[in-house]
């Protein structure tokens, strides 16, 4: 930059009092503020003006301020919103389902600040399909920015210098740029501009003496690279190092680990308790909005619809976040049992509430805030038919969240606090869309307070910590003690070109646009290398040997050989205690609830089954009285099957009686008294659990009819018989137990014995019978204390299709 002088750090900091520094992000900002600040108190200095340090687009609002004209720029969540409204109005219905429109307008977005930027454009006829549709965006886009009478933020810089130019703005007399590795060409435009007009300019990207000692680490994988560092961490602050930088190549893939294994090493007392690293821990790269767990729990909320999944009942249900859940703990757990029990998968809100109110009904039981959340829901989605302006979608949605019981009765700790305090700084931004024009369904309204939470990262606003973690470009300028840079490898560093794909590529390398092409990203890369490297009088370099199953190699930026590196012991607290871990005490747990033998058992012949199968099922499930989860898919399960199949029957020979009357029926009458059971079973059915969608009721029906015709086809082969008993309920004794069971069907033969038949829909197999361990015991405990001369036979009965 030639039109800047290059300065010193020294030279930095004594400028600070008397030039407008303008800084390539906010962090450095913060930095170079405290620095002055620790600069004036070493010189002993009580009180000192506040220095003029921003970020660029901070000072370039500044400046827009003092035209007056502050309240025409857009923001950018305004600017990409506007993007999105122009995409998809643009694409056929087809090319919406198949685009991910947020995405595709980001990208656009991008593509047409970076033609603004640098002041280039390209015809229509030289361009592709893609190229000339993004054309076609870009012109409606331009449009109703016209029609608004707004200004975007790559329009800034002309913008401004036009004002300087004119006097509207007085330039400054002295302007420091800190920590620009590049500049695009509006922002070189608008500072020449300055130079011209008599401004003072100095630049400052960081020292480069070259004095760091460098050390070259290369680790097995990314797991053991983040043990290695975060070891060598705890070692600097045990000699006194307050400033200890830790710089991600890829955030995406050390993030988790790193914070975990640092943590382990730092605060281990963290990882034991809870609670926070307070001082120790600076973690740039937190999490998005939407991971933290009161958010999530208000998204939930929000994304209902109709049918309700049952994974996001059961969510709701655990949630502290949602009405007092100390209180209603046990019953929101007894009623997703209940919802488990059910089978159903997808409830409507209608159907939720009726459910939830039976329940009650039964147990006696007080309401918890699903009951009301049913009804709102159901209100919500009525009213989300009608479009409305986003601020009053605002309003409503806070107040529906209010409604249902969000953000929970326990008072929120810090991290929640702050969080919550975010996501209501989105439905503002949300209320800042009425200046688009555009009303807005209740679906794309919650759509634009999900993804805002997605893309917002959240950090907890705390003191800088000794340890600070962060990504490439957020180092930029800064200065450490100790510094490690992570993930240095031949994949990551240089980074892989990223050409935007609504820009022809020759263009973006004509115009050295970035992440253009190969040696676009080597020259950046270049760049921070040298600065980065000798941010600190101690720089540790790593690299993982392998990733993703991918032999990795070091950078090329790396010009130093590896050197062996002893890390210290690790302070984590599961290495401590495996290695303190003490001898294994036993414990012999002879307690269980008694067996009343005056009282029938529990579980009726499934407690013999139980115990056949396995002792300690037998004993957890009807001593322990747990039981396993019930498992839910879409339809109906076979278990359910199943209770339709025995309805049918029972009903069915309810009515028909004997063999007489079912050989008198013809076809088409069997088949109507089917329908009619099969009816009659799903209504009995329905009474006990919910509305089944109306499409699966008739598959249900038209399976039990033709199910119910091909096992009639099995019972008219029998000889002459009459149903005597039909789900009969039955106690026996066997030594000292008592169960408690009932017998499907009894039928009577004409030679006056009985036979006593139990359905089955699955695949008994009666040879079991003759094992030792009888693991389907029905039939024998039926028969266990009748007369054997009254009984002429036992029998499955397997109605199964073919």
């Amino acid at each position: 930059m030639p039109f800047c002088r290059p300065i010193s750090r020294q030279q930095l900091l004594s400028t600070l009092g008397r030039a407008q520094v303008v800084t390539v992000n906010q962090r450095l900002a913060r930095a170079l503020r405290d620095a002055y600040a620790d600069a004036q108190l070493a010189a002993d200095v009580a009180a000192w003006r506040q220095p003029s340090i921003t970020s660029w687009d901070h000072w370039q609002e500044g400046l827009l301020e003092l035209l007056a004209e502050d309240d025409r720029l857009l923001s950018d969540v305004q600017e990409l919103q506007l993007w999105q409204q122009v995409v998809s109005e643009g694409l056929t219905p087809e090319l919406r389902l198949r685009l991910q429109v947020p995405a595709t307008a980001r990208m656009a977005r991008e593509a047409h600040h970076l033609l603004t930027c640098y002041d280039v454009d390209f015809p229509p006829h030289a361009a592709s399909e893609d190229h000339r549709m993004f054309l076609t965006w870009r012109k409606a886009y331009q449009q109703s920015l016209a029609s608004l009478e707004a200004l975007e933020r790559s329009q800034l810089s002309k913008l401004l210098f036009d004002a300087f130019v004119r006097g509207a703005l007085q330039p400054p007399e002295q302007l420091v740029i800190a920590g620009f590795d590049d500049l695009r060409p509006d922002q070189r435009a608008l500072l020449e501009g300055l130079a011209d007009l008599g401004t003072s300019l100095h630049s400052w990207v960081g020292e480069n003496g070259g004095s760091a000692r460098q050390t070259l680490v290369a680790a097995d994988d990314p797991a053991d690279e983040v043990r290695l560092c975060a070891r060598w961490a705890r070692a600097r602050l045990e000699q006194g190092a307050v400033k200890v930088g830790i710089v991600l190549c890829e955030p995406q893939y050390y993030r988790t680990t790193l914070y975990e294994s640092l943590l382990a090493e730092l605060a281990p007392q963290v990882l034991l308790e809870g609670g926070r690293a307070d001082g120790l821990l600076s973690f740039s790269l937190g999490d998005t909005l939407a991971e933290v767990g009161v958010v999530a729990a208000a998204l939930q909320l929000l994304v209902l619809g109709n049918p309700l999944h049952f994974n996001d009942i059961s969510y709701l249900l655990r949630s502290p976040w949602i009405g007092d859940l100390s209180a209603e703990g046990g019953e929101r757990m007894r009623f997703e049992a209940d919802l488990r029990d059910s089978g159903e998968l997808y409830w409507s809100p209608r159907a939720l509430a009726g459910f939830k109110r039976r329940k009650a009904t039964r147990r006696g039981s007080p309401s918890n805030p699903l009951s009301a959340l049913a009804s709102l829901l159901s209100k919500a989605l009525a009213q989300g038919r009608t479009p409305l302006p986003a601020s009053a979608w605002a309003s409503e949605l806070r107040e529906y969240l209010g409604a249902c019981g969000w953000p929970g009765q326990r008072p929120l700790n810090s991290r929640d606090y702050q969080a919550r305090s975010e996501f209501f700084e989105l439905f503002d931004e949300l209320a800042t869309l009425d200046r688009l024009g555009r009303n807005l369904s209740r679906g794309e309204a919650v759509a634009f307070i999900s993804r805002r939470a997605q893309e917002r990262s959240f950090q907890i606003k705390e003191a800088t910590g000794a340890v600070q973690v962060m990504g490439l470009l957020e180092a930029t300028g800064l200065e450490f003690e100790h510094l490690w840079v992570l993930g240095l490898h031949d994949a990551a560093f240089p980074a892989a070109p990223r050409p935007n794909p609504f820009i022809p590529v020759p263009l973006q390398r004509d115009q050295r646009m970035p992440h253009a092409d190969a040696s676009r990203e080597f020259e950046f890369a270049t760049q921070v290398a040298s600065r980065l490297f000798s941010a600190a009088p101690e720089v540790m370099l790593s690299y993982p040997r392998q990733t993703e199953g991918s032999e990795r190699h070091v950078s090329p930026l790396v010009d130093i050989g590896e050197s062996p590196f002893a890390a210290s012991e690790s302070c984590a607290p599961e290495v401590i205690l495996r290695k303190q871990r003490a001898a294994m005490q036993q414990l012999s747990d002879c307690q269980a609830p008694p067996i009343n033998s005056n009282k029938p058992v529990t579980g009726g012949t499934a407690l013999l089954k139980d115990q056949a199968l396995c002792p300690f099922r037998a004993f957890a499930r009807h001593r322990l009285r747990s039981e396993e989860l019930t498992r839910l898919d879409i339809g109906l399960n076979a278990l359910q099957r199943g209770t339709l199949v025995h309805s049918l029957l029972e009903i069915y020979w309810r009515a028909v009686a004997d063999s007489a009357r079912l050989e008198q029926q013809t076809f088409l009458e069997r088949e109507n008294s089917l329908r009619e059971a099969a009816r009659k079973a799903l209504a009995r059915f329905l009474e006990s659990v919910h509305d089944l969608p109306s499409d699966l009721r008739v598959i249900e029906e038209e399976r039990l009819v033709a199910l119910g015709l091909e096992w009639l086809a099995v019972e008219d082969k029998r000889e002459p018989f009459s149903v005597e008993e039909l789900e009969k309920r039955y106690e026996c004794s066997i030594g000292t137990l008592v169960i408690r069971t009932q017998i499907d069907r009894i039928d009577r033969l004409a030679s006056g014995e009985s036979v006593i038949i139990d359905y089955k829909t699955g695949k008994p197999d009666p040879l079991q019978w003759l094992e030792q361990r009888i693991a389907e015991p029905q039939l024998p405990v039926y028969v266990h204390n009748l007369p054997a001369a009254e009984l002429a036979a036992v029998l499955f009965a397997q109605v199964r299709s073919g």
